[in-house]
């Protein structure tokens, strides 16, 4: 039955092994076919055979595409407490306690995800984190066709946190081929594209070479725009958010008191963008939570007078080397620079250890030695002078050091 299925047009079979299987994934596909011949119509490529009757056997899917989202159970993205309270923990600077009788809200991606973030956020190689096992969780909730590319993907997260661009780059066009060759939604192929685009620029600036993506010109040449299911929806209510309360902040009468604030909606979203990223390889996206935070951040520093978010609003724009926002950054905020301490400011140089790429590591320790250098104790000042003046004395010598450096 299943070889004469797969010679019919547009039909495919499953294999159960259970009849209480049967019932959950027959209901399933149902809705999955409904959702892919909606997405068909809506993209124009269902057509009516001519001279034929307006049937369901009548109907043509013109460039057959599977459009199956990776579906992650809502409880996962709302049982995040690890992750919610992590990035809190950052922004306010001390951990929340719960309610009496609260309990942790927590799941199997939340445990994995709480494994990660010490490697963006404390400089821990990602050899800490069991790429392998967290797969193995993957390959029991994805199809098979998308965790084979979401496994090579992995592979080439893994090469950028060892600071290997080039390995990076090739398995991230090792994904890109099977994704195309298996494929997979039009998201999913876009998503590598930009994974791909951003990571040949880091490895032609490392290379000092032009930059010329065949990746990009895809993007461009696509008639399609670029979205991302489940994240941007995350992301649009995160940014509603911030409106909503900058609006209320700005129309309150000025005789206002707020006590007390719930920031556990800001981070429960900012956790479940982290899981959704992870949980489709995407290296882009996960990147991107230390934009997502700062953009957090400062619309906490919008609405509170708290030291804390001004330092690490700083701390954010340093560590992304942009000298331009950093000193923006001071100018609006100038009480930054009249009352950083020795500790905080050795907090901004460490900070900067968060970069796997050397390239763009001594790029914001540059910039952060630059801004804050005057504010270290006098033990902390020499060694890093000693560090900077050395890197800047290796680059003047060398014929290949990154000329972006300069």
């Amino acid at each position: 039955m299943e070889q004469s299925l797969m010679g019919a047009h547009f039909a495919k079979s499953k294999t159960v092994h259970s009849f209480s299987e049967l019932s959950q994934d027959s209901a399933k596909a149902l809705i999955d076919d409904i959702v892919a011949v909606f997405h068909y119509y809506c993209t124009g490529r269902i057509v009516l055979n001519s001279g034929e009757t307006d049937e369901i056997q009548a109907v043509d899917v013109v460039g057959t595409e599977k459009y199956q989202l990776p579906t992650i159970p809502k409880s996962t993205l709302k049982n995040v407490d690890k992750c919610k309270d992590y990035f809190l923990k950052f922004v306010l600077g001390y951990s929340r306690d719960r309610y009496l009788g609260e309990d942790e809200k927590t799941s199997e991606f939340d445990d994995w995800a709480i494994q990660f973030l010490p490697i963006l956020f404390e400089g821990k190689s990602i050899k800490h984190f069991n790429v392998a096992m967290y797969l193995g969780t993957l390959k029991s909730q994805q199809d098979d066709g998308h965790y084979q590319v979401v496994q090579i993907r992995w592979q080439a997260i893994q090469a950028y946190f060892s600071g290997d661009i080039e390995k990076c780059v090739g398995h991230l066009e090792t994904a890109l081929s099977l994704a195309k060759e298996t494929k997979q939604p039009t998201w999913v192929i876009k998503d590598i594209l930009v994974d791909l685009r951003n990571q040949y620029w880091t490895y032609c600036t490392a290379k000092n070479q032009f930059y010329d993506s065949t990746a990009q010109k895809e993007l461009t040449e696509s008639e399609e725009e670029l979205y991302y299911p489940i994240l941007d929806r995350i992301h649009e209510s995160l940014h509603e958010k911030y409106i909503e309360g900058l609006y209320k902040k700005k129309t309150e009468s000025p005789y206002s008191v707020t006590i007390g604030n719930n920031l556990d909606q800001y981070g429960q979203m900012l956790a479940s963008s982290l899981i959704v990223s992870m949980y489709n390889g995407s290296l882009t996206h996960n990147l991107l939570i230390y934009e997502k935070l700062r953009n957090f951040i400062f619309y906490l520093s919008c609405k509170f007078d708290d030291w804390i978010f001004r330092l690490n609003l700083y701390k954010l724009a340093i560590f992304a080397g942009k000298e331009k926002e950093s000193k923006g950054i001071q100018n609006t905020y100038p009480e930054i620079l009249n009352q950083l301490t020795a500790a905080e400011a050795e907090s901004i140089m460490a900070f900067c250890q968060n970069h796997p790429i050397k390239y763009k590591k001594l790029t914001s320790q540059l910039l952060a030695f630059g801004s804050v250098g005057d504010f270290l104790n006098d033990k902390s000042y020499k060694s890093c002078e000693k560090y900077i003046i050395g890197k800047i004395k290796s680059w003047l010598n060398s014929d290949t050091d990154v000329v972006a450096i300069g």
